[in-house]
């Protein structure tokens, strides 16, 4: 399969993972999948985005009982949020901060299913 097959084969086969395995995920893994989302394009290239990534199980488990989209963190080992930043959007088109922080997270599954294949 060339490079090219590989990435619409994951495209295709995008998937929402909403249960975890025990297995840790390190430190190096976490950071190459935050550089994956901040590869993601973005209105005029101004990257309206900020990372944090958690690895406190009480602080993970707290997000699931705080925001109703964020059921998941409960049960995961790590987590990353995607924050806006609206002091870096386009004046008087704040609204694309919303697109922009969407995309990351695309990538970053992108990133998560081929370190799995590999």
């Amino acid at each position: 399969m060339n490079e090219s097959e590989i990435v619409l084969n994951n495209i295709y086969n995008r998937k929402s993972v909403r249960t975890y395995t025990d297995d840790e995920i390190s430190k190096e893994d976490l950071k190459k999948i935050v550089k994956a989302g901040m590869s993601a394009p973005s209105a005029c290239n101004f990257q309206p985005w900020e990372f944090i990534i958690i690895r406190d199980i009480k602080t993970l488990s707290d997000m699931g009982e705080i925001h109703k989209y964020s059921k998941m963190f409960k049960n995961a080992k790590a987590g990353i949020l995607v924050l806006g930043d609206l002091n870096k959007t386009i004046k008087d088109n704040e609204e694309f901060w919303v697109q922009d922080c969407a995309a990351a997270p695309f990538l970053r599954r992108r990133y998560r299913r081929l370190a799995a294949a590999a």
